[in-house]
C-alpha cells in the first residue's frame, strides 16, 4: 500500500523538488504551500504523515504542528527548516506522532527512513 504525505512548505521550487523525491520512492504527495492551505486539505483528505516548514506566511509550521499533534486523531509530522533554534518545540517534541526536526538542508535518505518508519510503526498500533 502507498504511503500518502502532505507536504506544507511556502516555497514552490523546495517543494516541488522534495515532492519528486518522495514520489520517486513511491510515495504520494499532496502539497500545500501554507499552513491554512494544509488544514483545508486535511478536512476532506486523511495523510500517512506530514512534513511541515517552519518559516511560512499566515500561519507558521510550529503553530500548524501543534494543532496537528493535538487533534482527536492526530497525524505522524515532521519539522523541516532552516531556523535552528528549538527551544520553541519544547511543547510539542513530547508528542509521540513527532517524527522529528530536521534543519535544512538536512539527509533525504534519514528523512525519508525517519517517515517510513514512524509510518509503520504508527500503523502497527493502530491496528
Amino acid at each position: 500500500m502507498t504511503n500518502h504525505i502532505l507536504i506544507v512548505d511556502d516555497n514552490d521550487a523546495f517543494r516541488e523538488v522534495l515532492s519528486d523525491f518522495f514520489e520517486s520512492y513511491e510515495f504520494k504527495v499532496t502539497q500545500a504551500s501554507h499552513a491554512i492551505e494544509a488544514l483545508e486539505v486535511l478536512e476532506n483528505h486523511s495523510f500517512d504523515a506530514i512534513i511541515v516548514d517552519v518559516l511560512m506566511p499566515k500561519m507558521n509550521g510550529l503553530d500548524f504542528a501543534k494543532r496537528i499533534l493535538s487533534s482527536a486523531k492526530p497525524t505522524p509530522i515532521a519539522i523541516i527548516s532552516g531556523y535552528t533554534d528549538q527551544s520553541n518545540f519544547e511543547e510539542i517534541i513530547k508528542s509521540p506522532y513527532l517524527i522529528g526536526f530536521f534543519p535544512k538542508p538536512f539527509n533525504e535518505l534519514k528523512l525519508i527512513s525517519e517517515i517510513q518508519s514512524k509510518i509503520q510503526s504508527y500503523k502497527e498500533l493502530s491496528i
